[in-house]
């Protein structure tokens, strides 16, 4: 009986553990299946995370603060080209680029020389 729980539970002598006599104690695992959960789940909290930074940011959770577009500096947007060129925010590569935006206070977006309208595709 002995050999067949040290077979199925993994018994570990005292002198690796620090426990008298003989215990069933698991071995750690670290199979390849069991990192690829782990990574997936953690790429998923941080997609999640992301994702909802995305929706607060365009549903007003930035009160007192609008888009305009036409004022951002090269590499000083604040999201992503409405044209696609690029899908990222400091990456625009031309100063005033109608399809680039940057976020600032309500009401100063003329005053800057933009417009809060967004540009067609």
């Amino acid at each position: 009986m002995s050999k067949m729980l040290e077979k199925n539970y993994g018994l570990i002598n005292a002198g690796k553990n620090g426990c008298p006599g003989k215990h069933p104690h698991p071995q750690p695992s670290t199979s390849t299946a069991s990192k690829a959960v782990l990574c997936a789940a953690l790429v998923g909290l941080m997609a999640v995370g992301a994702a909802g930074q995305a929706f607060a940011a365009d549903n007003g959770m930035m009160a007192g603060k609008e888009k305009c577009y036409g004022i951002a500096k090269a590499g000083k947007n604040d999201c992503k080209s409405m044209t696609g060129s690029h899908s990222c925010a400091g990456m625009s590569t031309k100063d005033n680029d109608p399809n680039d935006f940057k976020m600032v206070n309500t009401g100063e977006c003329a005053k800057d020389g933009g417009t809060i309208a967004a540009p067609t595709k």
